[in-house]
């Protein structure tokens, strides 16, 4: 385990820092969250099955990609945590994108905060570190976390950005088929993910160039350019998420 900060005597506890276990409990967080937590359970989330089930998904997740299987303290921190967490949003909060960001907010600090004490906590290292290596397995966690982060969370992320102008829109059910737009939106940041891990960002303009084409000729048409407007921000947020967490994450991993 990696451990940076300051050492104090007596009894005070050494604040130190496990880069491998914070990328690990992330993971399973961003799992949980983004990829594992379907419309449905979102939407029943105040029900207990479905509020208990979602609470045992993230604790199990972070527990495995931990790989400490003698560190059940991550089982509590993690469970705990998150149920209070989500219940306080559930009650106060709601799906205002301010309680979104701070309920992400308050997850990434209780993740912070273990992976800060897991040196001192947890007894032992990670299965998975011993058969693949700290730099090996911290690179896997790595681009799975980034992945995750720019194709799902941020569908997620547009979705709730441009939500307002749902209202402004022409009520034409017949148009388009059910979820393409979310659909779309994961292949699109997905093509951008590889291209920049690949070392071909700039391969992004055509996906950007294709995009406008398609759109020309709605934009054009005044019947239709309320939509095709609605869908260019969506558009546009959903390349500019994708180009920055791509990034972020070549950065990460120091590609």
């Amino acid at each position: 385990m990696s451990e940076t900060g300051v050492e104090a005597t007596g009894s005070v506890l050494l604040w130190s820092w496990d880069g491998t276990l914070f990328a690990a409990l992330l993971l399973g967080h961003l799992l949980a969250d983004f990829v594992l937590q379907s419309d449905r359970s979102i939407r029943c989330k105040k029900q207990p099955g479905y509020f208990l089930g979602h609470i045992a998904i993230v604790a199990g997740l972070s527990y495995g990609l931990a790989g400490i299987w003698q560190g059940w303290v991550i089982l509590l921190g993690v469970g705990l945590s998150h149920a209070v967490i989500d219940a306080l949003k559930l009650r106060f909060g709601g799906d205002r994108p301010g309680a979104f960001w701070l309920d992400q907010a308050a997850h990434l600090g209780v993740i912070v905060v273990l992976a800060g004490l897991a040196p001192v906590v947890l007894p032992g290292d990670s299965l998975w570190v011993g058969w693949l290596g700290e730099d090996r397995w911290r690179e896997v966690l790595g681009i799975a976390s980034g992945l995750v982060v720019c194709v799902w969370a941020g569908g997620f992320v547009v979705e709730l950005s441009i939500r307002s102008w749902v209202a402004a829109l022409p009520e034409d059910g017949g148009r388009g088929l059910a979820k393409a737009g979310r659909l779309i939106g994961r292949l699109e940041r997905s093509l951008i993910f590889f291209l920049v891990m690949i070392g071909k960002p700039e391969s992004v303009a055509f996906l950007v160039a294709a995009k406008s084409i398609f759109r020309f000729g709605d934009l054009m048409n005044r019947e239709s350019r309320k939509e095709a407007e609605y869908i260019t921000i969506g558009t546009l947020m959903s390349f500019t998420w994708g180009l920055v967490t791509a990034w972020l994450t070549w950065w990460f991993l120091g590609l």
